[in-house]
């Protein structure tokens, strides 16, 4: 870590990029004038909670010129994963809601003009669905090793082509001889 320069905090680098916009944008900012116009879009679009608030989020850093619209709309495709036709609604409504009064606002009070981040339309771009990060699963066991498959000499096969088989059955006991047996059940044979 570099310990000459202290590190600045999100708060200092958000005054820092407002102090360097446009009093009309600055004004604009500080009073979340693009709040409402979000949750209309929010609303417009049918966007989920999340949606919402990545597409707020996104409005914001590009009116503070930290997001070119470029970024802006591969932000909405990526982590909103909103097709390309909202996404183009969606920046045409930005656009129209947002950056045209805003511009006409900064011609009126005699600001200067900065090159409006007008949010251009991409046309059919293909939108490949990302695996949701926190279900990302990891097999941390490696599969089970390939057998290993050994050349077999065909010369040294058995005339028949079959394995020799050995017999493991366990060798068969001796056999007792049966005592003698009384014929009288109740009387115990007698040993001579």
């Amino acid at each position: 870590m570099n310990q000459d320069k202290p590190e600045i905090t999100l708060n200092e680098s958000v005054a820092e990029v407002m102090r360097s916009l446009p009093p009309a944008i600055q004004e604009y900012l500080a009073q979340e004038r693009y709040t409402p116009i979000a949750k209309g879009l929010m609303t417009k679009y049918q966007l989920r909670i999340d949606q919402g608030g990545v597409l707020e989020r996104e409005i914001m850093l590009l009116l503070m010129g930290i997001e070119n619209p470029d970024e802006f709309t591969q932000t909405l495709a990526e982590e909103a994963r909103l097709d390309q036709q909202t996404i183009n609604g969606i920046t045409h409504d930005v656009n129209d809601q947002i950056f045209v009064p805003l511009q006409e606002e900064m011609k009126r009070s005699g600001s200067e003009v900065p090159m409006t981040p007008k949010v251009e339309q991409q046309t059919a771009k293909p939108v490949i669905p990302q695996p949701q990060k926190y279900f990302h699963l990891e097999n941390k066991i490696p599969p089970p090793p390939r057998p290993v498959q050994i050349p077999v000499d065909n010369k040294k096969l058995p005339e028949d082509h079959e394995e020799p088989h050995i017999d493991l059955s366990p060798p068969p006991r001796p056999v007792t001889p049966a005592k003698p047996y009384s014929d009288d059940p109740y009387h115990e044979p007698i040993e001579l």
